[in-house]
């Protein structure tokens, strides 16, 4: 049962993801409106947050967690880590621009580059 969380977070995170990318593109090609692409986005960047959360209960020793940051570059856990940060980043500050409509051409380049990051 310890690997649990790890099921949880790759299924939450992996499903926030392909969510994304096809909200994405069904926004350009104008199968989804502005408004429902805005909220489908925001939604599913808080179905990855929780996906992350329950990661961490993973960690064996979460005090230590920020060492699996070391060796970027060279380990596949160190770098799905960065990589999911800035997709959470760019992909969050990018949906909840959208969900406000502030800055709309800028958040829609971030959300576009969140997908490419993914």
């Amino acid at each position: 049962m310890h690997e649990l969380p790890l099921v949880f977070f790759t299924v939450f995170t992996q499903s926030a993801v392909g969510a994304f990318i096809l909200l994405l593109i069904g926004g350009a090609m104008g199968l989804v409106a502005p408004r429902r692409k805005a909220i489908g986005l925001f939604s599913v960047m808080c179905l990855f947050g929780l996906g992350v959360i329950v990661g961490t209960f993973h960690v064996g020793q979460p005090l230590r967690a920020l060492n699996m940051l070391l060796r970027v570059g060279h380990s596949p856990m160190s770098n799905e880590i960065v990589l999911s940060a800035a997709f959470a980043a760019l992909g969050g500050l990018g949906a909840l621009g959208l969900l406000l409509n502030r800055a709309t051409p800028l958040c829609n380049a971030l959300v576009w580059l969140a997908a490419i990051v993914e």
